[in-house]
Parts: C-alpha cells; sequence; structure tokens
C-alpha cells in the first residue's frame, strides 16, 4: 500500500468516525462508469429495500463535496438570520441621516444628495430609492431643504391648482412660515399644512397666523374650487390680485390684519356665493367699489382701519342678508345713504372715524334688527332723528363727536334695551329727558361736552344699574335724600346741587 500523503492524512481525521461501524483505511478510488448511470426503473430503491445499507467507503470527492454543501449551508443560515435581524445586506445602500431635531414620516420624498454624513439610519423598508428592493426606513429626519421642489409627481389634484400652492408658498417666504408640514416635501398637497380638499380639488386654505411674509399671488385665482381663503394676521404687502374674482365658489375671504395696500378689486363683487369680505386692517386706499353691492349673499363686510376716501356706495343698500357692516377708521366722506335701510338684516352698524357729514338719515330707524349703532367722530350735523327710538332692540348707541344739534329727542326714552348712550361732544340742548329713567338697563351715559342744561330728572335714581354718567357743569343734581345715595355710588362728573 503506497504511504499516505499529508493530505490523506488530515483527511482520515476529518472523517474518523464518519462510518463508526467500519475502522477501515479510507482509500481513494475513482467512482465506476456504472455507479454514475441513472438507475434503471426496474431497479429496487435502496427505500423499498429491507436488507440493511451496506456501509460505503467515503471517496476523496465525496468529502469535498460535503465540505463545499456544509460550506453553502453556513453561508445561507447566516443569511438567513441578518436577514431576519434587519440589518442591512447593502450597506452601502443605507441611507444618511439629514440634521434635524424631529422626525416625520417619510412619504416618497427624494433624499437630497447633500445629506450630511452623520450617523447613518439603519433601514427597515426601501421603497423607489434604489432599482433593486433592500431595506427601506419607516421614518427619517424632516428634511431641511425643498424635496420635490414643485409639482412633480403630483396627482393628488390639478397641475394649476398645485402649482398655485407652489407659488404662494415661494411668494410668501414659506420656508420660514411658523407652520409649513409638508409643503414642497410631499407630493400630496392635500395633507400639506392648512391645505383642505374634497373631491380632488382644493378647497380650503387656513393659513392665519402662520407668518406669511410677502404678496399674494395671482395664480391663487387657479383654484377653482376654492371656498375659504384664510391669510389673516400675517404680514403679507401688495395689492390684493384682482384674479381672485374668478373663484366663483368663494364663501370666506379673510385678508385682515395684513399689510396689503392698493384698491380693491371692483372684481370682488362677481363672487355670487360670499358670505364674509374681510379686509380690515390693512393699508388700503381708494373708493369702495360700488360692485360689493352685487354680493347679495354676504353677511360680514369688515373693510375698517384703511385708508379708503370717497363716498359710501349707495349700492351697498342691496346686500339684504348682511347683518355687520365695518367700516370704521377709514378717510370716508359725503353723506349716509339713506339706502342702507335696505340692510334689513343688519344687527351692527359702525362708521365711526371717518369724514361722514350732512344727517343721519331718519330711515336708519327702520333697521330693526339693530343691536349697535356708532356714527362717532364724524361731522354728522342736523338734529337726532326721533325715528333711532323705533330701534327698540338697541344695546348701544354711540353719537360722540359730532356736530348735532337741538334737543335729544324724548323717544330714545324708548330703547328699553340699552347699557350704553353716548351724545358727548356735539352741540345738543336743551334738558334731559325724563324719559332717560325708563332706560333701566344702562350702565353707561355720556353728555358731557354738549350744552344741555336743568337738573337732571330725580327718577333717574331707579337706574340702579348704572356705573357711568358724565354731564356738562351746566347741569345740576337734585338735593333729596334718593338721589343723592344714588349718585355717590356712580361715576359721576360733579355735584352741583339745584338751588
Amino acid at each position: 500500500m503506497p504511504k499516505k500523503s499529508k493530505v490523506d492524512e488530515r483527511i482520515d481525521k476529518l472523517f474518523e468516525g464518519f462510518h463508526p461501524e467500519e475502522n477501515a483505511p479510507i482509500v481513494k478510488i475513482k467512482p465506476k462508469v456504472e455507479e454514475l448511470k441513472p438507475r434503471l426503473p426496474n431497479q429496487k430503491s435502496i427505500w423499498q429495500s429491507s436488507d440493511p445499507i451496506p456501509a460505503s467507503k467515503p471517496t476523496y470527492n465525496t468529502m469535498i463535496i460535503a465540505a463545499i454543501l456544509a460550506t453553502i449551508l453556513v453561508l445561507a443560515t447566516s443569511l438567513v438570520f441578518l436577514r431576519f435581524r434587519n440589518i442591512p445586506l447593502l450597506p452601502d445602500k443605507i441611507i444618511p441621516a439629514q440634521p434635524s431635531t424631529s422626525t416625520t414620516l417619510l412619504s416618497n420624498a427624494a433624499v437630497p444628495s447633500s445629506a450630511s454624513p452623520a450617523k447613518p439610519i439603519l433601514p427597515l423598508a426601501l421603497t423607489q430609492i434604489t432599482s433593486r428592493p433592500t431595506l427601506t426606513p419607516t421614518f427619517l429626519p424632516t428634511l431641511t431643504s425643498t424635496a420635490i421642489g414643485g409639482c412633480n409627481g403630483v396627482t393628488e389634484i390639478p397641475l394649476p391648482e398645485c402649482t398655485a400652492l407652489v407659488a404662494l408658498y415661494k411668494s410668501t417666504d414659506g420656508d420660514n412660515w411658523i407652520n409649513k408640514l409638508g409643503w414642497l416635501v410631499t407630493t400630496k398637497p392635500c395633507s400639506w399644512f392648512g391645505v383642505i380638499c374634497s373631491n380632488s380639488h382644493v378647497t380650503g386654505l387656513y393659513l392665519s397666523s402662520n407668518a406669511l411674509n410677502g404678496s399674494i399671488t395671482p395664480e391663487l385665482g387657479n383654484l377653482s374650487f376654492l371656498t375659504i381663503l384664510r391669510l389673516n394676521y400675517n404680514q403679507l404687502s401688495g395689492s390684493i390680485p384682482p384674479e381672485i374674482g374668478r373663484l366663483t365658489d368663494l364663501t370666506n375671504i379673510l385678508l385682515f390684519g395684513n399689510r396689503l395696500s392698493g384698491s380693491i378689486p371692483p372684481e370682488l363683487g362677481k363672487l355670487p356665493t360670499l358670505t364674509l369680505l374681510s379686509l380690515g386692517g390693512n393699508e388700503l386706499i381708494g373708493s369702495i367699489p360700488p360692485e360689493i353691492g352685487n354680493l347679495t349673499n354676504l353677511t360680514g363686510l369688515y373693510l375698517y382701519s384703511n385708508q379708503l376716501s370717497g363716498n359710501i356706495p349707495p349700492e351697498l343698500g342691496k346686500l339684504r342678508n348682511l347683518t355687520g357692516l365695518y367700516l370704521y377708521s377709514n378717510q370716508l366722506s359725503g353723506s349716509i345713504p339713506t339706502e342702507l335701510s335696505g340692510m334689513t338684516a343688519l344687527n351692527l352698524l359702525s362708521l365711526e372715524n371717518n369724514f361722514l357729514s350732512g344727517n343721519i338719515p331718519s330711515a336708519l330707524g327702520q333697521l330693526i334688527n339693530l343691536t349697535g349703532v356708532n356714527l362717532s367722530f364724524n361731522k354728522l350735523s342736523g338734529s337726532i332723528p326721533p325715528e333711532i327710538g323705533q330701534l327698540v332692540n338697541l344695546t348701544s348707541l354711540s353719537l360722540a363727536g359730532n356736530q348735532l344739534s337741538g334737543s335729544i329727542p324724548h323717544e330714545l326714552g324708548g330703547l328699553t334695551n340699552l347699557t350704553s348712550l353716548s351724545l358727548n361732544l356735539n352741540q345738543l340742548s336743551e334738558d334731559i329727558p325724563s324719559e332717560f329713567s325708563n332706560l333701566t338697563k344702562l350702565t353707561d351715559l355720556y353728555l358731557d361736552g354738549n350744552l344741555i342744561s336743568g337738573p337732571v330728572p330725580e327718577s333717574m335714581h331707579n337706574i340702579v344699574g348704572l356705573t357711568n354718567f358724565y354731564y356738562p357743569s351746566t347741569i345740576c343734581l337734585p338735593n333729596t335724600t334718593d338721589f343723592l345715595e344714588w349718585i355717590s355710588a356712580v361715576n359721576h362728573s360733579h355735584d352741583i346741587l339745584c338751588p
């Protein structure tokens, strides 16, 4: 027998005990050709034989094959183990972390190539990031730069609507908004902060108090299904785009509390479903467009605290559903149109701090739903119309700071729901009507700065809730115990007693 080589000795030692029933040494022999032939159908399988299986001597090739199989088995087991442990098989495809203090859900967002080389995130499930399936993360840090940058990949809403949103974001310094969640990061505009959708269209923009700084873009006119536009309390400047007049489904426009300038676009009068128009607290100039009178569904018109000039359009009298008209703190001039008596649903009329002149229209007495009227600090003249006494639902009436003259109408004593009456700083004369004692709900009564004289009606001590009562020095107080006890508990002008 030839002497074994060192390789044979190692193989013998490796397979020692491989066939414990036979201690014969392993001899390398080539398999016979017959052993390589496939088994014929009529040959009996060794699994069908009842005879014991004869032990065979392992050959060198057999051992090599066994070693290879064992290696493959170990590798396969390792791969399965790694997969179940969620350890990435392609570490070069790991998505690097983006520096941020918060995390947001990845929603088909592209990862910028300039991502920080910080410690990588171990992905859990990777989708549409590489061309072959690997694991991708469920969460990624908030992207600090625009991920989609526009409307690429957006199918949730029509392209013109998406373009309008992107234009608004860019023109109002969207990167510095207080809340910009989702904007230009995901391809789902309906999930962007402040965007409301219905039936695959943008129907609402709620971006109040969100630090929008810049101009309102005309592209907003492409949001054809928009019903609510709320951009109030921001730092918007520039003019109001006339293209908003194309949004015929609008019901609410709230732009108050900005720095908008220019004139009010007459195109706003083409919005038949508009119920609320609030442009107050801006720097708007020019006149109030008479086309506003076409908004017959309007319930609230807020144009206060601007620099509007010219006359109050009589066409506003067609707004029969209007409940609140707020034109105060402008530079409006001319007379108060008698046509305003057509606003039969009006609750609040606020025209103070303007340059209005002429008489107070007696037709205002027809607006029986009024609860508050403020015409103070204008240049109104003439007498107070007694028809004002018909406004029995009034709780507040202020005519202060005008040039009103004549006597105080006794009919005002019929306003029994009145809590505040301001007639001060006029040229009213004669005495205080005794009917004022019927105003038992009064808390504030201002008559100072007039020419009225005589005693305060003694019966006024029945107004037990009166807190402030101011009158000119030409008025005297009844010298009775009940009255003096009452007036001592009220903030009043002086204690000059009647003779």
